[in-house]
């Protein structure tokens, strides 16, 4: 269970990075970290189902899902975690499977930055970011 005090944090971070979003480079752990330990606290439904993506869920749940869908970027036991619990959200809710395919195409100008580069080399690009979410979409179900 998240405390108000962790609840309002994410919120925050949220907000933070809907309004300035931010690249794969810049979604620091200080970013991920709390937006991820929130929604990995998020308890299945009375259904024994998680909702992320769908209107069972809280509209803080919806955004930090959006936003950790970043995570296809990495490679950790946490993240393996993560898609373990998405798969399991999507395999449990037809209506979670409808609301990510929205969401997806709504965050690409909500969540995510414009190109970024550090020295002249390009970290990520968008559309390289999605063409990597479309390929992983394969692997969910």
């Amino acid at each position: 269970m998240t405390s108000d005090v962790e609840l309002n944090k994410v919120k925050t971070l949220l907000a933070s990075v809907r309004d300035a979003p931010v690249n794969t480079a810049g979604a620091t752990d200080d970013v991920l970290g709390p937006i991820f330990s929130y929604l990995m606290k998020i308890s299945p439904s009375s259904d024994n189902t998680y909702h992320w993506f769908c209107s069972r869920a809280q509209q803080p749940t919806i955004d930090a899902a959006t936003f950790l869908l970043r995570l296809f970027a990495y490679d950790s036991p946490r993240v393996d975690d993560w898609k373990r619990r998405l798969k399991a959200c999507l395999s449990g809710c037809c209506h979670c499977i409808k609301g990510l395919g929205e969401v997806r195409t709504s965050s690409r100008k909500t969540w995510v930055a414009q190109p970024a580069s550090l020295l002249g080399v390009v970290l990520i690009t968008p559309q390289l970011f999605w063409r990597f979410l479309g390929r992983c979409d394969k692997n969910l179900l």
